[in-house]
């Protein structure tokens, strides 16, 4: 490994001894990772991806930590290169808006600036946070507000409090950050962050992957070296509580397979949709152990279909199409080669001329896909709408 790891047998939160991980893949290389070269692609290092349980707080997560740094250098995802989260993130920002006054935002872990955008049309003053240097210079272009560079903490908080960004803020938005933050005291600090900037009374909306979803689809490929956590709502409520923030609303949203919104604050009280998703999970057995069991057992029976489903087209010519993390973790965990995917098709020029790691499947333009017809393409954005996806393909692919 070019990388140290760090074993992590207690849980992030409570530090309870974690069960044992119920679901265990072999090593992975970084599933965002991608690379410049083939060479580079096929050597591409690889790193433990477990997740388990804590038996005491529930929360789910990984095993081992990357370091952040080694996560987010060079970081290839855009929100705005997708139409689905560039309308998803114009929803929030109405929806935010329909609540209360306009006043100040703050959007940590803002990418490239999509929703901080949203907000600025509709008369918001806005601000982000961002680890990536790039992204951040990115945002503050596409949004015209402050972006200060760095991983989001409550010492990043202080700094932000100055100019040229000057909290408190009104509302902070967390969207699919809360999943990525390692190391034993990570949430909580992050937690901290949060609170110390916040207005009383303000407003805390955080978006994370879905345990409940993952669960019923038997998806796990979700599981990647970033999503330290695998939240659910039971075990966020608790995590929020500890830090003076009250759930006041939940709801189901349809990004990345299945994903919760979760409005806080430091007043107010749940309105009735919390309480009832709380319910709905704890008849699901989510977050309990025997349910993470059937969902592990679940998962691998799916991989497997999957890996045979594309064995049995050898002879046929099979590409890729969309190439997100979810793409890595699906061909690694199913042991699927250049051999069986020519290559993926990404709109993204970010992706374009970079190869998946560990597998050495080369990223193409769409022109790639039209020239040649193949005879099948694997849909790998499934968490994006399928008809809209699939409309773009040319005729002949299945």
């Amino acid at each position: 490994m070019s990388t140290v790891v760090t074993h992590r047998p207690y849980c992030r939160i409570c530090t309870t001894a974690l069960s044992a991980p119920f679901l265990a893949l072999s090593e992975q290389p970084l599933a965002n990772g991608l690379c410049e070269t083939e060479a580079a692609a096929l050597a591409a290092p690889r790193y433990p991806l477990a997740v388990a349980r804590c038996p005491s707080c529930e929360s789910v997560q990984l095993t081992y930590d990357v370091p952040a740094g080694e996560l987010f250098d060079a970081y290839p995802y855009r929100t705005g290169a997708s139409a689905f989260f560039r309308d998803h993130f114009d929803g929030l920002a109405e929806a935010v808006t329909l609540v209360g006054p306009r006043g100040h935002v703050l959007d940590i872990g803002c990418g490239d600036g999509t929703l901080m955008a949203a907000f600025g049309r509709r008369g918001w003053r806005v601000s982000g946070v961002e680890p990536d240097g790039a992204l951040a210079e990115e945002a503050h272009r596409k949004a015209h507000g402050p972006v200060q560079v760095g991983f989001w903490s409550e010492w990043l908080a202080s700094l932000v409090c100055g100019p040229p960004i000057g909290g408190p803020f009104d509302v902070i938005t967390a969207c699919n950050v809360a999943a990525h933050v390692p190391g034993l005291d990570g949430l909580h600090d992050f937690l901290r962050g949060v609170v110390k900037v916040l207005k009383p009374g303000g407003l805390f909306v955080v978006e994370c992957y879905n345990l409940a979803a993952m669960m019923r689809s038997g998806d796990l490929t979700s599981l990647y070296h970033e999503h330290v956590y695998t939240h659910h709502l039971r075990s966020l409520v608790r995590l929020l509580a500890q830090h003076g923030l009250a759930a006041l609303a939940v709801e189901d949203i349809p990004t990345h397979g299945g994903s919760l919104r979760v409005w806080a604050s430091p007043v107010g009280e749940d309105e009735g949709s919390v309480a009832a998703m709380l319910l709905r999970d704890a008849e699901a057995g989510v977050g309990m152990e025997i349910a993470c069991t059937a969902f592990a057992d679940r998962a691998r029976r799916n991989v497997k279909r999957f890996r045979d489903a594309v064995r049995d087209l050898r002879g046929q010519r099979v590409i890729g199409y969309t190439a997100p993390a979810k793409a890595t973790v699906l061909l690694h965990a199913a042991g699927l080669t250049v051999e069986d995917v020519a290559y993926v098709v990404d709109d993204a020029p970010s992706k374009q001329g970079k190869w998946i790691p560990g597998v050495g499947i080369p990223i193409v333009g769409p022109e790639r896909m039209v020239e040649e017809s193949p005879d099948v393409a694997i849909l790998f954005s499934w968490g994006l709408p399928v008809a809209e996806i699939a409309a773009k393909l040319p005729k002949g692919c299945k």
